[in-house]
């Protein structure tokens, strides 16, 4: 469950020392120059206080309980499905293993893969420079099931399995930490649409179900 306190960096400790947010408006309002009254201070600094929390509540919610990189854009409907009988080609690309430090530390490409090494703006290592990553690209084509992969039928089906979780709403709240990698994916023109369908866990967190791991592992070998 995210903590928005938490997170927020406010209200996740009862010692520690805040500025009241209610009790700068008790101060009386005092006349200027021109004679009429004029609102303290501290008033307006509370009213921006409170507004500054607010939009931190809605950034930090929207992260908790926000929906997936599939569904959020409508140019990348993942839900889509090809007419019957046509084939899909579909083009995989994937980290292999964690972003490194030094570009001679990172994974050996798959085999049957065409790989690349990239540097990760994402993540960032003491000595200040971006990590670096392998990316593998793979191709399958579906129902056909022929493919770069060791065993394409299971790709498909595990590809399958994961558009269909992609068309059911998250129902709960679920907490998934930073990973040292770039995000894995799987993209296809389906009736002249731009298809998405992310291969990072963290999409199907609060609705995977007892394949979804297996199912990521299959279309990502290391």
């Amino acid at each position: 469950m995210c903590d928005l306190a938490a997170n927020s960096g406010w209200g996740s400790d009862p010692m520690r020392s805040h500025t009241p947010l209610v009790g700068v408006a008790t101060r009386r309002p005092r006349l200027n120059r021109a004679g009429n009254f004029s609102r303290p201070r501290g008033v307006y600094e509370g009213m921006a206080r409170i507004g500054v929390l607010l939009l931190v509540t809605t950034i930090v919610a929207a992260g908790c309980f926000g929906g997936n990189a599939a569904t959020s854009n409508p140019s990348q409907p993942s839900t889509t499905q090809p007419a019957p009988g046509s084939a899909v080609r579909w083009t995989i690309s994937y980290a292999v293993g964690q972003d490194q430090a030094h570009r001679a530390e990172v994974e050996p490409c798959p085999s049957g893969a065409v790989c690349r090494i990239i540097r990760d703006p994402r993540i960032t290592f003491s000595s200040g420079e971006h990590g670096w990553a392998r990316i593998a690209t793979r191709h399958l084509t579906c129902p056909a099931a022929t493919s770069d992969y060791a065993d394409p039928t299971r790709a498909c089906q595990a590809l399958s399995r994961l558009r269909s979780i992609l068309a059911h709403q998250i129902t709960v709240a679920c907490y998934c930490p930073l990973m040292a990698t770039i995000p894995g994916k799987a993209i296809a023109i389906i009736d002249g649409q731009h298809v998405m369908v992310p291969l990072d866990f963290c999409t199907y967190c609060g609705r995977s179900t007892k394949t979804t791991s297996s199912d990521l592992a299959a279309l990502q070998p290391q």
